[in-house]
């Protein structure tokens, strides 16, 4: 820790999760075969549609995509910072063991 910055372990885990479903939640509003193009009464109009809602589409797609990207760094950090807490105590203990048993 310096500058009074800590990590909360809790919160850590909560936004890794919350970035797993908010990336699921964007690919779930695309879906597999894309957004369905409105009938505009003309051919033109469709395909300027079809092309602002491909666009629209794949930039959503993109979203979810670096949104999970992000949330499985969260995790990897939170992975980490766990292994380094439980690493850091078991090193506590075990020179506390030897202290205590050097000292008799």
């Amino acid at each position: 820790m310096s500058d009074g910055y800590s990590v909360v372990m809790d919160d850590v885990l909560s936004m890794a999760q919350t970035f797993a479903r908010e990336s699921r939640t964007l690919s779930g509003a695309v879906g597999a075969a894309g957004l369905s193009v409105p009938d505009g009464g003309d051919g033109v109009i469709n395909a300027a549609l079809s092309g602002a809602l491909k666009a629209a589409g794949m930039a959503t797609s993109q979203l979810a995509a670096v949104v999970g990207s992000h949330g499985d760094k969260l995790n990897t950090a939170y992975q980490k910072y766990l292994t380094a807490e439980q690493s850091s105590a078991q090193l506590c203990q075990e020179l506390t063991s030897l202290v205590a048993g050097s000292g008799g």
